[in-house]
Parts: structure tokens; sequence; C-alpha cells
């Protein structure tokens, strides 16, 4: 606050400076200083600089005898001129306020000049209209206040912008401090004689104000920007103070309204800090290549091979350190030498030369291996390469050599070579398949003999470690890969892995893969390894026999009581340590026996064959089934605890096992007692579960069978409370047991109530009225929900006639629709609502189906169909609960939305949490930016109502306004709001 204060005292201050001294009649200056300071503020500090612009401006023009009227537009053009120069140039990604180019100065006079006239323009009229400007002047006087504002913003803001930091240097040692206030010295003094006439009368003719451009160009040469700039406002100071005085360069331009001053220090201006920032920016590109150069040396100095340079000619002009200390000669020989054999001797030399020329005449690099006798007195083998070099323009410059010292590596090669033979016929004789993968190239080669292993023959199998992985079954793959990271890892010598690999006849071969590593690289790495893939089989199908008999039921292949009270095991310590639920089903085959007595044991065996196969198509994959023993089967449910899943799967059991079986030419029918149990709710033993389950699966026996029990009263109890509540939603629409309530929507700018959302309710005949959100879902699991919206929809359709007929023409009704109703519709569905529409004389926009945002993520195509034909024929449509789903902008406009429903978990905090303000805000932008008109809903308070109308929000409903209320109150509240 007390900069803001401050910043208004100056800029209040400079108005009344520049109205006193700079004006001719009181009113306008084509010296307008305070345009720039407040640009300059606005790009320093920011936009909070505004209001003391706005209330400095206003202060000092009611100050000078101005209307409030007058002052007000006058500030506004002050104001709107910064603000409106800021905006424009912060959507410039090359504009930088610190003005280190001449592209950001030009682009703030380019945006200076509009916006100043802009400002102008405002002013003057706002001038003209009060009387105190004639109308025959408003051009000339626009054209005056427009060179004051843009002379503003072109001397004194670039001066702002470059002064804010203090220029380095200037008094780094004597000599520089000397020169600086020389410098400020002589340029003040020249600038008293040339716009102060401190010169005899003999010269009084010669226009001595161009010898400041003198000091423009010694300032830009040796002070940069900050001495440009110094110079412009020491000499726009001086000339305005000689042209007030009638002295000097511009003694009688005060009487010309200053239009020779104003060009004068325009041009001075411009040519300064372009000539200023363009030596700064070709001062820093020769610095950053100096700089560059001087890296690149330093790097090929310090590289550990050896490097140089020749030229066109055959003369060195670069040889490194590297180079010189492996071959015994000082970089001075090398640079000074004009007869190289001298050097390397006549053999070398001729090497080198010619290898020279032959690099020169092509444009691939030249790699040769020369025997060279090195400083240590040996014979090195170098592995040198040589390319051309060529500078920016495509020509060549010289051959760049690299030299490299293999003499190491070839007699590591050498010796891997030999040891590679013995080693290889070591193996070959072993049956095996032998491998050798380089880890640089990621090759793996594969031994002749060991192709076959696969069926493939020698060039029908590539070399490439990934095609192998390819080769590597799916189930397999990640353990093997996590197995050889932890190899590289732990930096082990040896590796062994089983798995499996697909052969050339598209079969699998389990193989024990057995490896070791070859060599290594000087810091530890891996760069090769060999080993063998031996065929494990027939040894793998014989354990996979012995695994399946034991954990297996022969008749039906399900888990066995072995391998499922195994898996339970496994189960419950998941659910400890995961503190996740799990359910437990035991099933019992009702009249099994009787089958099995009468049709015989074949047929007893084939019923429990199919019984079994029926109960795994009920199954997710993560599920266990296992059978325990003659009829009975147990199921373990893992990851799972609500009632409705639980009993959605039992019941698709006893349907399953309900239908007929085919034994031969007989038919078979039986049912399924099921126990359900819980863990961690029931017990927490095996044991406990096991005997929970069975005395579950008994009491399903005594009511009857063909049905589940659950173990846990409480679930029980819970059970038969769903299943009568879906029992009597059965009966409810037939009974007339439902009624449609609906909700007013107002609209915010007027009050009016032209909209209302209709809202099913359930008056049960026992248990009172339901709430929509205990049977809805429940209607939408059973496939209710499409009758009952369709009932729900007609209801609107007549209360809707009626409400246009009493209320309005355009009312309109919205009506929700749950995705159930989308995927069970027909494709003739919406054409019947459109001829019901029709039917009742209503237009199709009488009517808005809100949807939820998953149904526009849906990918079943009717869905999308249904929805766009509705939307064609004229229903709108809205996005209810918006914000809480996963809407995607490109799916509001595809299917063309009308209204967006901000959700009321966004409003019920808004005074509250700022977030839901910011979220509520940047929706109702949104709506508006995509033409959708945007709904809030449970608006329950009077400053939640002003808030989102302040934020533009198009509608409301919510108890601030009404509840949801039968038709008949809602018809007597529009009529209540309809009177005067």
């Amino acid at each position: 606050m007390p900069g803001l204060l401050g910043f208004g005292a100056v800029y209040a201050l400079l108005i009344k400076l520049n109205l006193t001294y700079l004006t001719s009649d009181g009113n306008i200056s084509p010296v307008w200083l305070p345009s720039g300071l407040g640009l300059a503020a606005l790009l320093i500090g920011g936009k909070k600089y505004w209001p003391a612009i706005l209330v400095g401006a206003m202060a000092t023009y009611l100050a000078v005898g101005r209307s409030l009227p007058v002052a007000f537009c006058i500030a506004s053009s002050n104001t709107i001129e910064p603000l409106l120069a800021v905006w424009l140039l912060s959507r410039i990604r090359r504009f930088d306020p610190k003005l280190q180019f001449s592209g950001d100065y030009l682009w703030l006079i380019s945006i200076g000049a509009p916006v100043a006239a802009l400002a102008a323009f405002i002013g003057a009229a706002g001038l003209t209209m009060a009387g105190i400007l004639p109308r025959d002047a408003i051009v000339l006087e626009w054209m005056s206040w427009w060179r004051g504002n843009l002379f503003g913003i072109a001397i004194l803001t670039p001066a702002l912008l470059i002064w804010r930091n203090w220029p380095a240097g200037w008094t780094r040692g004597t000599g520089r401090g000397f020169e600086a206030l020389m410098f400020i010295m002589l340029a003040f003094l020249t600038s008293l004689v040339a716009f102060h006439g401190w010169t005899p009368q003999s010269v009084s003719g010669f226009p001595l104000g161009y010898l400041m451009f003198l000091f423009v160009s010694w300032g830009a040469l040796r002070f940069g920007r900050h001495g440009v700039t110094l110079i412009l406002l020491m000499s726009a100071i001086q000339g305005i103070l000689g042209s007030l005085d009638g002295v000097g360069f511009f003694a009688t331009d005060i009487n010309t309204g200053l239009a020779n001053f104003w060009l004068f220090m325009m041009s001075m201006t411009v040519v300064g800090i372009v000539l200023s920032t363009t030596i700064l920016h070709h001062r820093r590109d020769a610095g950053a290549l100096r700089e560059s150069e001087s890296r690149l040396h330093e790097i090929l100095d310090h590289a550990p091979v050896g490097v140089w340079l020749v030229g066109p000619d055959g003369k060195y002009r670069f040889v490194n350190r590297r180079f010189c200390a492996s071959t015994g000669i000082p970089e001075s020989a090398f640079l000074n030498t004009k007869h190289l054999p001298d050097l390397l001797g006549e053999e070398v030399a001729a090497n080198f030369l010619a290898s020279d020329r032959t690099c020169l005449t092509q444009d691939a690099p030249f790699v040769s291996v020369e025997p060279i006798t090195l400083v240590d007195g040996k014979s090195h083998q170098l592995e040198i390469t040589k390319s051309k070099l060529r500078d920016t323009k495509g020509e060549v410059v010289g051959v760049i050599g690299i030299s490299v010292d293999v003499t190491a590596r070839k007699q590591a090669e050498e010796a891997l070579r030999e040891s590679e033979a013995l080693w290889s016929f070591a193996l070959e004789g072993g049956g095996d398949c032998v491998w050798d993968w380089n880890l640089q190239t990621n090759e793996v080669l594969l031994s002749k003999g060991g192709k076959g292993m696969f069926g493939f023959a020698d060039d029908e199998i590539g070399n490439s470690m990934t095609e192998w992985n390819a080769r590597v079954h799916p189930d397999d793959i990640a353990r093997l890969l996590a197995h050889i990271g932890d190899f590289f890892r732990e930096k082990r010598d040896r590796f062994a892995a089983e798995y499996r690999v697909r052969c050339k006849d598209e079969s699998w071969k389990w193989i024990l893969t057995r490896g070791m590593v070859a060599h290594r690289a000087d810091d530890g790495t891996v760069v090769r390894m060999i080993g063998t893939h031996t065929d494990l089989t027939e040894r793998k199908q014989a354990e996979e026999t012995i695994q399946r008999q034991a954990n297996y039921d022969a008749l039906t292949q399900l888990p066995n009581r072995h391998l499922f009270r195994d898996r339970l095991e496994q189960t419950i310590r998941a659910s400890k340590r995961d503190h996740s639920p799990f359910v437990l089903l035991l099933i019992d085959l009702d009249h099994f026996k009787e089958v099995n007595d009468t049709m015989g044991h074949d047929a007893g065996d084939f019923l429990l064959v199919d019984a079994a196969q029926r109960i795994q198509h009920c199954m997710r994959e993560s599920d266990t089934v296992a059978r325990m023993g003659g009829d009975e089967f147990v199921v373990i449910l893992p990851d799972i605890s609500d009632t409705a899943s639980i009993e959605r799967i039992a019941m698709a059991i006893i349907e399953k096992l309900a239908a007929p079986f085919l034994l031969g030419e007989e038919k078979a029918f039986i049912s399924a007692s099921i126990g359900i149990t819980l863990y961690p709710n029931d017990a927490g033993s095996m044991e406990t579960l096991l005997k929970n389950a069975d005395q579950a699966m008994y009491v399903a026996k005594n009511l009857g069978r063909n049905r589940f029990s659950y173990f846990t009263p409480v679930l029980q109890e819970n059970a038969q409370k769903r299943m009568r509540l879906v029992n009597d939603l059965r009966d409810a629409l037939a009974s007339g047991q439902f009624c449609v309530y609906y909700q007013p929507i107002v609209e915010l700018a007027t009050g009016d109530i032209h909209k209302a959302e209709a809202l099913i309710r359930w008056m049960h005949p026992k248990r009172g009225m339901v709430s929509p959100a205990e049977f809805i879902p429940l209607a939408e699991e059973i496939g209710m929900i499409v009758e009952i919206g369709d009932w729900v929809l007609r209801q609107a359709m007549h209360q809707v006639k009626r409400l246009q007929a009493s209320h309005h023409k355009g009312f309109q009704i919205s009506v929700n629709k749950s995705p159930v109703q989308f995927h069970n519709d027909n494709p003739q569905k919406t054409a019947e609502w459109l001829n019901e529409l029709d039917q009742n004389g209503l237009h199709a926009s009488s009517l808005i189906v809100e949807i939820t945002e998953g149904v526009l993520l849906d990918d079943a195509g009717h869905i999308k169909d249904s929805l766009l034909a509705s939307r064609d024929a004229g229903i709108q449509v809205a996005i209810d609960d918006f914000g809480t789903g996963y809407s995607s902008l490109a799916y509001l406009k595809k299917f063309d939305i009308d209204y967006l429903k901000i959700d009321r978990s966004f409003v019920n905090n808004l005074g509250n949490e700022t977030d839901d303000m910011a979220l509520c805000e940047a929706i109702i932008v949104m709506a508006h930016k995509l033409g959708l008109k945007v709904i809030a809903e449970g608006v329950e308070t009077e400053q939640q109502r002003d808030m989102l109308q302040h934020a533009g929000c198009d509608y409301a409903q919510g108890f601030l306004f009404s509840k949801a209320i039968p038709a008949q109150e809602l018809e007597a509240l529009l009529q209540k709001n309809k009177a005067p």
C-alpha cells in the first residue's frame, strides 16, 4: 500500500508539472512524460499499479479545475493506455521488458503508438464534449496529444526499464571511472551549449543540438544502454528548459507546440537505443564465440584420443596434448614443420599424407590402422579416423584426424578368438544350444546345432536379442527380464533361468538357460556373455503331470480339496496384509443323488463336469472354483464385499444350474443351495469359514433349496429387506405409488421461472416416502428404470403442456435419463417419443434431457445415435452433476450440449471455500466460451445466489427458491411469481 500511494503521488506531481509548464493552453502537451512513467510502472511492478494511476490522475485534474466527468474521462485514458499496452506486449513472446535487443524497443514503440493514439482520442473527445476544446480543432489537438503520449513511452519508459538495474563496470578501475565522469560532464556541458545558448552570437545559427548525437554514439559504444538513456534524458530535460526560457536549439519551438523538439528527441531515441542494443548483441555473440572456441580447445586438449587438424595445404593447424604426448613431439614442432617426414619418418609420413589426400577426395570418413612407434619406443596399432572439415559456407578447410591406440584391444581380440574356438568346440559336442550375447550391439549368436533344437535352419532365425525375447512365452517374459535385471544389478558372474520358448512349429519348449560373463569393461559393465540352452521339455511335462494329479480333480479338472485349502490360506494372508475382504461360497447340488441313482454314475459324472463349467462361467478370472468332493463345490471371491455383487453372482450360479442338463437322450433337473460367509466379518480362520459356509448352506436347504443364505444374521436380514423392496418396486408402478415433483429453475438475471426439473417420488403404502437414492439403483439393476423413465417422461409432457398454456409458452421441463435407459432403448425409441410430443402439440424444445457425464464417454454406438437424434430433433440436452465425472471438451462440442449443471458439492461451500468459487467461475467461463448455458444446483443461501449471479451463472435451483413440490404447488408458485 505505501508503494502504491507513493507512486500515485509521483504520478500526480508529474502531471501537475506537465500541465503547468509544458502546455500552451493548460490542456494538451506534445511532451507527456506521465505516459512513460505509467507504462514503466506496470511493466516493472505489475498491473497492481493501475489504481494509483487512475487516482493520481483524477486528483490532479480535479485540483486544476476540471469537472468530475472530464477528470474521470482523462484519467481513464491515462489508465487504459498502459494497461492495454502491457496486455498487448504480454501476447508477444519475443518481447523482453529488459530491452536487451533492438526488437524489444521496436515492439515497445509499435505497441505504444496505437495505444497512445487511443488514449489521446479518449482524452480529446472528452475535452471536446465538455466544451473545453473547439470541435474544429479536435484533429490537431488529438495529434498533439498523441505525440505527447508517444514521447513519454518512447523516452521515459525505456529509461526507467533500463535504469532499474544499476550499470555494472562504470567505476571499475581508475581509467574507467574517469572516462564515465568525463562522459557525463562533457555531455552536460554540451547540452547547455546546445539547448541553453551558451554560445557566441557568431555560431547561433549552427545546429548545435546535433552534437548530442556524438554523445549518443559514445554512450552506445562505451556505456551501453544506460549511457544512451542518460544522454536522452539529459537532452530532453535541457531541451525543454531551453525552450521554456526561449534560448538554445529549440528557442522558438514552444510557440509551435514543441514539434521540432518532439521529432528531434524521437529520432535520437530510436537511433541511440537501437544502436546500443545492437552493439550489446554483437558483443555478447562475440564473447560467446570466444568462450565456445576456448571451451572446444580445452575439451580437445583433454580428450583421451589424439586429435589434429591439417589444412588443405598440408600444414598442421591444431594438435591436442594427447597426440603430442604419445608421439613425444611438441605442439610447436607440428605447427611449424614444413616437411612431415622430419617428424614422423618417411614411411609413416607417406601414409599420413596419402590418407589425407584420399580423405579430401571422398565424403565418407577414412579409417585405417597404422603401426607407429611412439615415445615409449614400442610399435603401437593406432586406429586413425580422418574426415573432411567444412566451414559454415560448406567450403573444405582441412582434414580432422582422430587416433585411438587399439594395441591392447587387438591383442585381447586375438586371444579371445582362440579361447572361443576352444570353448565352442567343447560345448557343441554336448547337444545343447550354444549362445554368445554381445551387449553393446544387443545381438545374440546361436550355434548351428542349437538352432535345430527349436526347429530352425541356420538362416531362419535372426540375431537380435529383441527377436529372441519375442519368442519367450508371455507368461514367462516378465519374470525372465526381472531375473536378468537382478543379475546385472547384483554384478554376478553366472546366470541361470528356466522358461518357455516358441519353436518353429508354434509349440513351446522348456529350456534351462545358463551363462557366464565373458568380458567386462573397465568400469565393470558386462560387455559379453556366453552360455547354453538345455532342453527341459520332457522333465517339465513329467513334473506338470505329477503336479496336476496332486492338485486337480481328475473328473472336473477344477482344483481339488488340497489345492483349494492352499489357495484359501493364501487369500487369507493377502487379505490380512491388504485389509481387503473376500467371500466364500459353498455350493451343494440339490437332487444330485436322485440323478446318480436313477441314471447311472456315468450320467452323474457328466452332470458334474457340466455343472463345474457352468459355475466357472459365472466367475471372474481372479476367482477360484474348486470341487470339494461328491456334489459339493466351493468358490473364493476376493476383493468383494458389497451385497449386490455377492447376490448377483450367487443368483447367476443358481440360474445356470437350474437350467436342464442334457444327459444323452434324457434331461435332468437339479438346483443349488449356496451358503455364503464373509472374511473377516464372520471368521478369521480357514476352518471356521468352511464351517460357517456349510451351516449357511444347510440353512438354504432347509428354506426350500434353490436359494442362497448368509451365515451372518445381519446380512441375511438385509438381503431379505432388499428382496422385499425389489418385490414392492415391481408393483409400485402398476399400483400408482409413484408421483412426480417439480423443482423450479430460476433465471438469475430476471428472477423469472420458465424451467423446472421433474423428480420422481415413491410413496410406499407402509414405509412412506422412499428416498430415490434407495430405489433408483435397484430399478436400474433390475431393468425397471426403463418403464419408470417412460412414465416420468409422459407425466412431464402433460405438465409442460399445462404450464405452456397457463404460464409461459416457452416453459421447459428437464427429465433425468439413466445410462441404463440408453443401453436398453430400442432404435425406434427416440422416434416414438418425438411422435408423442407432436401428438401432444408440443415442440421438441419443451423438454430437456439431463444425462450424466459418463453417458458421453460410453463407447456404445446406439447411445451416441440416440443422443444425437434427440438433439437434432430439437430436444435440448443438459449435463447433470458437471465437474464430478470425466467429460472432455471434445465431447461437449461433438454432441452440441445446451446446458451444464454445476454439481451441488461445488455450490454448498461458496463463501467458505475459495477453491469452489474458482471452480464455479471456471466452469461458467468455459461453458459460455462453448456457447452453453449454466445451471447451478443446490443454491440454499442468498450469498450463494449473489456470488453465482456475479460470476455470470445463467440459472439456479435449490431450497432458496423452492424445494421439489407437486405439480399443483408448482402452478400456484408460478402464478404467485407472475402476479405484479
